[in-house]
C-alpha cells in the first residue's frame, strides 16, 4: 500500500511540475500577446484540476503514513524513582506482532522533559548512532529488522542529572510512523 501511494505521489509531482512550467510559458506568451488570454485560463484550469486530483492520494498517503506502527508491541522497564547522579538501565522490549512482514526499527527517541533529566551513558553500545538534537531529545538510530513474531530487547543506560519529575514519551520509529509510550521518572536527592 505504501508503495502504491509513493508511486501515485511521484507521478503527481512530475505531472504538476510539467503543468506548472507549461502554465508559466503560456503566461509569458499571453503577456506578450502571442497567445490569447483564454489559453492561459484553460491551461490554468487544467493545472488546478490535476492538482486537486493528485491532492486526494497525497492526503491519503499522509494519513496512512502518520499512523502508529501496525504490529509493534512495546514494553519498557525502568525505575519510577531514582537518586540524583545514579545510573540505571532503561530496557525496551519491541515485539513484531506482524505475521507476514519484518518490522524495521530505525530510531528510538526519548521526548519531553524526560530527555532533559538524564544523560545517555555509552550510547554507542546500544545504537548505530546517537544524537542529542536542538530540542535536547535523545535520538538513538538503528538499522534493525525484527522478523515476524520475534522481539528484540534494547538496554539503554542513563544517569540522572536533574532533580524533579521527568515525563515524556518513548518513541519507536519505523519510517515516519511511530509507537509512543508514556514514561516518567522522579529524580530525588540521595
Amino acid at each position: 500500500m505504501e508503495r502504491f501511494f509513493s508511486n501515485i505521489i511521484g507521478i503527481g509531482c512530475l505531472v504538476n511540475i510539467v503543468l506548472f512550467m507549461v502554465t508559466f510559458v503560456v503566461a509569458g506568451l499571453c503577456k506578450f500577446e502571442i497567445l490569447p488570454m483564454s489559453v492561459l485560463f484553460v491551461v490554468g484550469g487544467v493545472f488546478g484540476i490535476v492538482l486537486l486530483v493528485y491532492a486526494i492520494p497525497f492526503i491519503g498517503w499522509l494519513s496512512y503514513s502518520m499512523e502508529n506502527i501496525k504490529g509493534a508491541a512495546v514494553r519498557v522497564e525502568y525505575p519510577q524513582k531514582i537518586a540524583l547522579g545514579q545510573e540505571f538501565p532503561f530496557i525496551v522490549h519491541v515485539k513484531n506482532e506482524r505475521t507476514d512482514a519484518e518490522l524495521k526499527l530505525e530510531k528510538v527517541t526519548f521526548l519531553g522533559t524526560y530527555a532533559k533529566g538524564f544523560v545517555a551513558v555509552d550510547p554507542e553500545s546500544v545504537a548505530d548512532s546517537f544524537e542529542k538534537d536542538f530540542t535536547e531529545n535523545n535520538n538513538f538510530e538503528f538499522e534493525l529488522s525484527i522478523p515476524p513474531g520475534k522481539f528484540v530487547t534494547l538496554t539503554f543506560r542513563f544517569q540522572a542529572i536533574k532533580l524533579g519529575v521527568h515525563e515524556g514519551e518513548l518513541g519507536i520509529h519505523e519510517g515516519i510512523r511511530d509507537t509512543p509510550t508514556p514514561i516518567s521518572t522522579m529524580v530525588t536527592r540521595i
